[in-house]
């Protein structure tokens, strides 16, 4: 057992620094940035960015790593400082876990150090995953009963248990400083690797531990007379073949980093050297992990190199053939951000989303997009007080909606008084489509949480509004008698607009919340239905109608004004809406009462689907009651005051009583977790009857009269 172990000096490359190479000069290209912003941000997408929460220190300080989103709709992660506990080797705070919600409300579930000479660990640098039980699990970079870090888990209340600390063996020949996190992997085990230890080269390791914390070697890197890298700081991930693939951040044969592959036995096989090429014009330094994208290959990022000398994105097949798709500081000032540290995600429309930890308009970091074949798009920069210098990869829980951290920045009041340490955030990027151009859930205050109880009154055309947030009640007059309600994000803001449709005159009357203006669009005949989606993906609500006379859907691209028309559906047919293939874009859909089908065009694809699932006298309640970002089949039975949903993630069927025949289905995201809930608005006393899909809990509110139309109904009825 080593006690002393130190991290070796390489070692403090890995804590991001602002003081080499490109990043100096990124600030005084500010003003050349901000010009090219301005000429590049006409063609970003609509998309909405919500600082949710600043830490303070007390509640955590510099979360540097991934969220994860857990099975109960809400996100858990780490901060590598901060929290209620100090001692001497970290005296802003041991670090921490906690819990937020997808509106922004914090919870700390537990501060490190809590335990004497912090043999429960600190610093968790390396973000967490939830295991097949349902609990978390997670490393320390430091701690334990030899100091050099942990494996732990931990319930999503707050009861830590430490499963492994490191170091135990001679010559910590089981690793030390595990600064990355955890793979959960197909044989149930976890799979993780030390950035130290491995015996007297202290090179690192890859390692396997089962959940109840028996931990196995695979393999130990090497850097005195070895070709091969080093070092690993992040996890390996598994591959369709059954190997894991993952990098080091230096060492290989031009020792500026390997891809590798190993096998679930140990057996490693180095697979590309980064600095090949010349000037590193393949990139070098990859801090971050892999991930397979659905063509079977593996993507990420180097931190340095590249054309630009900012860092690179690349593909590489199982084989070891590199490509670069993108090359950072490509752009004057580095506005097209520099230096990621953090792993990819490939989100639901198939493109993949990262940050960088500097660059960017305000040389704070910055959010991006790159299509599989390198097309690549800013869609924040970050400014310091909405965070900076994110470190971690983004979290996808919805289509186009993103949750992510940055290690810096923000509003908070930190420790010794300097504002800044740290923040989480939401982008929900229009071009992926929005829950709220696409109809799927109503938010009038902008408040980012659920959506709200919404009543609108014919008798004198006024909306009502009750935040699900606790927060003032809002009334609207917009509308009159014979109206029909058509609330959308119709200008992209991230806000519900109040909107009606006239059958009389065919007539869209709309206020954008983002300017305050009212706009009217004539748009359809008397005998319509209106069907308004984000048909064409671009974030913003669309001026949709459904004949039932032909069948015809016609639609008004909020893009670019272009008129489009499709037949689909009976006049006996009921339009529905949804988003059935998660591509972000509303689908041309009915239900057919005669035989209780449902016919659907994939906008992804185009095909043809249909699926059997209901009565004739159900009700169709469309939503994402699992939450996987596809709309699910999904009827209720008055009759029973039963509800069946196949959900689209399994294909499972679920069936769930909850309400009376006289009710009013008003199935929408009320707790903001991205799930739809199981909801009725009852007339005959105004009351609203939800059952939370992140707590299973049933809440009431009374609001509204009897006479009133409850906003949340499905289309058409």
């Amino acid at each position: 057992m080593n006690l002393n172990a130190q991290i070796p000096a390489w070692f403090t490359r890995m804590r991001p620094r602002k003081d080499a190479g490109v990043r100096a000069n990124w600030r005084t290209r500010a003003c050349a940035a901000l010009i090219v912003l301005a000429a590049t941000a006409i063609a970003l997408p609509a998309q909405t960015f919500r600082s949710l929460h600043s830490f303070s220190g007390v509640d955590g300080a510099t979360p540097y790593d991934t969220l994860v989103l857990a099975t109960d709709g809400n996100l858990y992660g780490t901060t590598s400082s901060g929290g209620a506990n100090n001692d001497s080797g970290c005296v802003n705070g041991c670090g921490a876990v906690f819990k937020i919600t997808p509106s922004g409300s914090l919870t700390l579930l537990y501060s490190f150090c809590s335990q004497s000479n912090c043999t429960d660990g600190d610093q968790p640098y390396a973000g967490l995953v939830q295991g097949t039980d349902g609990n978390l699990y997670g490393t320390t970079l430091e701690g334990s009963v030899s100091g050099n870090g942990t494996v732990f888990k931990i319930t999503t209340s707050g009861t830590l248990t430490t499963l492994y600390s490191f170091c135990l063996l001679s010559n910590c020949t089981d690793g030390a400083f595990p600064y990355a996190g955890l793979t959960l992997a197909t044989d149930g085990n976890f799979y993780g690797a030390t950035s130290a230890g491995g015996g007297i080269t202290d090179a690192g390791t890859v390692f396997k531990i089962t959940p109840g914390g028996t931990l196995t070697t695979l393999y130990a890197f090497c850097y005195l007379g070895c070709t091969g890298g080093y070092a690993p700081v992040d996890a390996p991930v598994e591959g369709t073949d059954g190997n894991f693939y993952g990098t080091t951040v230096t060492g290989g044969t031009y020792g500026y980093g390997t891809v590798f592959k190993i096998t679930p036995s140990g057996t490693l096989t180095t697979l590309y050297n980064f600095c090949a090429q010349n000037d590193c014009a393949d990139g070098e330094y990859p801090y971050a992990g892999l991930i397979q994208a659905t063509d079977g290959n593996f993507y990420g990022p180097t931190e340095a190199g590249g054309a630009g000398q900012g860092g690179t994105i690349f593909k590489i097949s199982a084989s070891g053939e590199l490509t670069t798709l993108y090359n950072f500081c490509s752009e004057s000032g580095c506005v097209d951000g520099g230096n990621p540290y953090s792993p990819l995600i490939q989100a639901k429309d198939g493109n993949f989303y990262g940050t960088t930890y500097w660059g960017g308009a305000y040389s704070a970091g910055a959010v991006f997009k790159i299509t599989p074949g390198g097309a690549f798009t800013v869609l924040h920069s970050f400014d310091t007080t909405d965070g900076e210098n994110p470190n971690g990869a983004l979290v996808e829980a919805a289509p186009g909606t993103f949750y992510g951290t940055t290690s810096g920045g923000g509003t908070g009041v930190c420790a010794g008084g300097y504002i800044g340490c740290g923040t989480v955030f939401s982008l929900s990027v229009g071009s992926s489509g929005s829950p709220l151009s696409l109809g799927l859930h109503f938010d009038f205050d902008g408040s980012g949480t659920g959506t709200d109880y919404t009543i609108w009154r014919p008798s004198s055309g006024t909306w009502y509004v009750l935040p699900t947030n606790g927060g003032t009640s809002i009334e609207t007059q917009w509308g009159k008698s014979g109206d029909i309600v058509v609330p959308g994000d119709y200008d992209g803001d991230g806000i519900t607009d109040y909107a009606v449709w006239r059958p009389s005159a065919g007539t869209w009357y709309v206020i954008l919340s983002s300017t305050g203006k009212s706009v009217s669009y004539a748009w359809g005949e008397s005998t319509d239905v209106p069907v308004p989606g984000d048909y064409d993906g671009d974030g913003k609500t669309d001026y949709a109608m459904w004949r039932p006379s032909t069948g015809a859907w016609w639609v008004v691209y909020s893009s670019t004004g272009r008129t489009v028309s499709q037949q689909w559906g009976l006049s006996t047919d009921l339009p529905v809406l949804g988003d059935f293939d998660g591509d972000g874009k509303t689908d041309y859909a009915v239900w057919r009462p005669s035989d209780g089908t449902w016919y659907v065009i994939l906008s992804s694809t185009g095909q043809h689907v249909s699926q059997q699932w209901g009565l004739s006298t159900d009700i169709p309640v469309t939503g994402d009651y699992d939450g996987d970002g596809r709309t699910d089949y999904a009827i209720w039975r008055p009759s029973s005051g039963t509800w069946y949903v196949i959900y689209s993630s399994t294909g499972q069927h679920v069936s769930q009583a909850f309400g009376l025949s006289t009710d009013i289905a008003v199935a929408r995201d009320y707790d903001g977790d991205n799930k739809t809930d199981y909801a009725i608005w009852r007339p005959s006393t105004g009351t609203w009857w939800v059952i939370f899909s992140s707590t299973g809990k049933t809440v009431t509110t009374q609001w509204g009269l009897s006479t009133d139309v409850p906003v949340n109904k499905p289309t058409g009825e």
